[in-house]
């Protein structure tokens, strides 16, 4: 059956009376009605967290709306719930907790997951040059996950998840693209750290164990994901270079930076490796600032944008970078701004 688009009273329905619960459910539990009846906690409880989706979800099981977006409702009641219900009544919202907030965790991340997988095979079944498999991520993350900052995380974990299990084929540069690692010291840099991390974690988790074990397996897991996450980092470096189109320059870093420049907005190119002017509207393309090099200054007429971490937003109008082959970088660009 094809989907179908709601209309006017069915859209009202589908948020209204949703919305509607929530309301209520926030009233009856300020009122004075819960201070007499504390037993209305569970009602509260499955209304906010159950009643509420499950309402949505019927009203747009038929038409185009992605069925992923009854997530944000249950996830809003969950919230309202933790902050609306006293500590020692909170039984039956430790249960949805425990039993139905992980299947759902599961359930987007499945669900994307298998979104980005067949979105990368129909752009390999194209035999394109070559596939930015992050920016295929981060877009079909977008389009499944209607909260900008759910959809900047799950793609983040997502991405971290391929390319440190996943993407094990050696990428081969066009004339077109540009790496960023070979000469550049930051591999042996990002090595040194996950060792470092590495004996760290050991050693902590040893002496912490000791008074508490469970703090201590917390500590560690959350150290062993960072160690994956630097990893994962390597080798998006090595498989997500610099890339130099008709009209555009894409920078890629690794999983922690991503930026598009017009190249008619680009006023020079600079080879240097200090900066000491005014940083106002500068960023530099890396993580350690202050350790990672950079050896090619770009100085825009207008700003631009970059997105660091989580997708995290910035305006710069001087991006600090490091590129392997400085030269042909810079005459590539000014052969493809002249066109």
């Amino acid at each position: 059956m094809n989907a179908i688009k709601l209309n006017r009273s069915t859209y009202f329905l589908a948020y209204g009376i949703p919305f509607a619960i929530i309301v209520f459910s926030i009233s009856l539990a300020f009122s004075s009605l819960f201070s007499t009846y504390p037993e209305l906690a569970i009602g509260i409880t499955y209304d906010l967290t159950l009643t509420s989706p499950l309402i949505y979800l019927f009203f747009i099981r038929k038409t185009n709306i992605p069925k992923i977006t009854v997530v944000p409702f249950f996830i809003l009641g969950v919230i309202i719930a933790s902050y609306l219900i006293p500590p020692q009544q909170q039984y039956h919202l430790g249960l949805v907790k425990t039993w139905i907030l992980p299947i759902v965790e599961i359930g987007i991340v499945g669900f994307i997951s298998y979104s980005v997988y067949k979105t990368v095979k129909n752009y390999r079944n194209l035999k394109t040059t070559h596939t930015d498999v992050y920016k295929i991520i981060q877009e079909v993350s977008k389009k499944t996950a209607t909260i900008p900052i759910l959809a900047k995380a799950i793609a983040f974990e997502i991405a971290v998840f391929y390319y440190a299990f996943v993407s094990w084929k050696k990428f081969t540069p066009s004339e077109k693209n540009f790496t960023y690692h070979k000469k550049s010291g930051n591999l042996t840099l990002y090595a040194a750290i996950i060792l470092l991390i590495a004996v760290e974690t050991f050693v902590f988790h040893m002496l912490i164990a000791r008074w508490n074990e469970i703090i201590a397996w917390i500590l560690t897991i959350s150290s062993l994901y960072v160690l994956i996450q630097i990893f994962a980092h390597i080798k998006a470096m090595l498989q997500r270079p610099i890339e130099i189109t008709k009209d555009k320059l894409l920078i890629r870093y690794g999983l922690f930076g991503d930026t598009e420049i017009d190249l008619n907005n680009i006023e020079s190119i600079e080879f240097t490796n200090t900066f000491t002017e005014d940083k106002t509207d500068v960023r530099q393309v890396a993580i350690l600032k202050e350790i990672e090099q950079f050896n090619t200054k770009i100085s825009l007429k207008e700003k631009e944008t970059y997105r660091g971490f989580y997708g995290i937003k910035s305006k710069y109008k001087t991006l600090l970078l490091f590129v392997d082959e400085q030269e042909k970088f810079k005459g590539l660009i000014e052969k493809n701004d002249s066109n």
